[in-house]
């Protein structure tokens, strides 16, 4: 097994991974994190991806509970038919190539190669993310069914420049879904979901740093974290769907994808304690709170886009 880092791990990681022979790392730039992406999610065999879904539900999961002996077999093929197991594989594949995409496309507006409105050049984007041709065009085309790119009769693909009706729209939904998710979690108990709190702990080091665009994106990833977590998987989908509009906006408006980092540790850190607490009742009212605040700061900013 090859594990990819973006950082070098530490001494006695490093000590443990030398005398695991079947694993090793390999350590590089958070900026080539992209570009390995897509080469590594197309060397998975798609037949396997529901399972592996479902294997890294068992492990967090597990992650979260006891962390007694861990258990899992793979699915009995001869009770799963061909069709059902395709299907389930090609929708994953899709999901997965749209989020290599948005970030794509996020990164080129973030240096400002591409910007809201324009024609996305389908030649540079493939470059960017590694994906072919005819899967970035199929791509696109998922994000188009979602409304997260606009075609045009030409068939051109562009990222269409947001405007309040969008923002409104798209945290309305989120405020509804999440509602649901924080109080799952608060109602179940176990307090908050370790992998939760790991991120939790990363956007305050990264508010400490002064990286703000950063943490946004962290914030985000957080979010996402809790609708894991929820154990929700219907609701989940539609939530992490919309995760990736929020990101096209705020590289769209040139913003830190939500409001400032003093807000984004305030309202997470509220959110977050009423969960442990299991105050259904308090969990919802902080979420919402922090979808109300993320709507006062992303509004004023549709007349301040970048140029």
């Amino acid at each position: 097994m090859t594990v990819i880092l973006d950082f070098e791990p530490d001494t006695a990681t490093a000590a443990w991974v030398r005398r695991t022979r079947s694993i090793r790392t390999v350590t590089v730039e958070r900026r080539r994190w992209l570009e390995l992406l897509a080469p590594a999610a197309s060397a998975i065999d798609a037949r396997q991806l529901p399972e592996l879904n479902e294997l890294e539900r068992a492990i967090r999961e597990w992650y979260q509970g006891t962390r007694r002996e861990f258990q899992w077999t793979r699915w009995d093929r001869t009770s799963d038919s061909g069709g059902k197991v395709g299907s389930a594989a090609a929708e994953a594949r899709k999901e997965t190539d749209a989020a290599i995409v948005v970030a794509g496309l996020c990164e080129a507006i973030a240096e400002g190669a591409l910007h809201a409105g324009r024609v996305i050049n389908a030649r540079t984007m493939t470059s960017r993310t590694g994906l072919s041709a005819g899967t970035l065009v199929d791509a696109l085309r998922h994000l188009v069914e979602d409304g997260l790119v606009d075609q045009d009769r030409a068939g051109n693909f562009y990222v269409p420049t947001p405007a309040e009706r969008d923002v409104l729209e798209s945290y309305t939904a989120r405020g509804l879904l999440g509602t649901a998710l924080v109080r799952r979690l608060a109602a179940r108990g176990g307090g908050v979901p370790d992998t939760v709190d790991a991120l939790y702990q990363r956007i305050g080091r990264s508010a400490v740093e002064d990286e703000p665009l950063v943490t946004g994106s962290l914030d985000l990833d957080l979010q996402d974290e809790l609708a894991r977590a929820a154990d929700m998987p219907r609701i989940e989908a539609m939530f992490t769907r919309l995760t990736l509009q929020i990101r096209l906006f705020a590289a769209a408006l040139g913003v830190t994808y939500q409001h400032p980092v003093d807000g984004i540790i305030t309202d997470d850190g509220r959110v977050l304690e009423a969960i442990g607490s299991s105050d259904q009742d308090a969990a919802i009212a902080a979420w919402r709170e922090k979808i109300d605040n993320c709507i006062r700061y992303m509004v004023p900013h549709l007349g301040q886009r970048r140029r």
